[in-house]
């Protein structure tokens, strides 16, 4: 939050730069973009499937979870497979 009110942007364009971070393959911790306490619940929820969808994973997930966040988590999980 304090970058983006540093940098005048909104949350979307945070997700675009992220997105477009993970398709160029430039690395950055997921720690970076996505709190704790999320990583915590996505880790419990998802566990070691790697066919978990993200529109049911989002029902389960605390209010203000962006699809964005739930979607470069599972993209990352895949990819460690």
């Amino acid at each position: 939050q304090e970058c983006l009110a540093i940098r005048g942007a909104v949350e979307d364009d945070l997700w675009d730069d992220v997105t477009r971070a993970e398709d160029e393959e430039m690395p950055f911790p997921l720690e970076a973009v996505l709190e704790p306490s999320l990583l915590a619940t996505l880790d419990e929820l998802v566990e070691e499937s790697t066919d978990a969808r993200i529109r049911p994973l989002l029902e389960e997930l605390p209010s203000g979870t962006r699809y964005e966040q739930v979607a470069l988590y599972l993209r990352r999980k895949r990819k460690d497979v």
